[in-house]
């Protein structure tokens, strides 16, 4: 959560590839595989978002991946926010 960037009045919640993010239960997505899903750390990796940074960070965006244990995931819809309007009255 930004400690100074608002979005509508609230305050802007973003992910960057420092964040610690929730584990999250696996999923198997290959039912001719019998092992169980390993456990993973989620990394977010700034792929679409390259330029633009709220507090030194680049905030992940739509399109932009997460992998886990290597395998990369693109990050979907929806987000707090469409669009951040900086320095204009909306």
């Amino acid at each position: 959560i930004s400690p100074n960037v608002l979005v509508n009045g609230k305050p802007l919640e973003y992910y960057t590839s420092t964040s610690i993010i929730d584990p999250v239960a696996g999923q198997k997505i290959n039912p001719l595989i019998p092992l169980p899903c390993q456990p993973g750390i989620r990394v977010v990796t700034p792929t679409v978002n390259t330029t633009v940074f709220i507090n030194g960070q680049l905030p992940a965006v739509s399109g932009d991946q997460a992998a886990i244990a290597g395998t990369p995931r693109p990050l979907t819809a929806p987000f707090q926010h469409a669009n951040i309007l900086i320095s204009t009255i909306a």
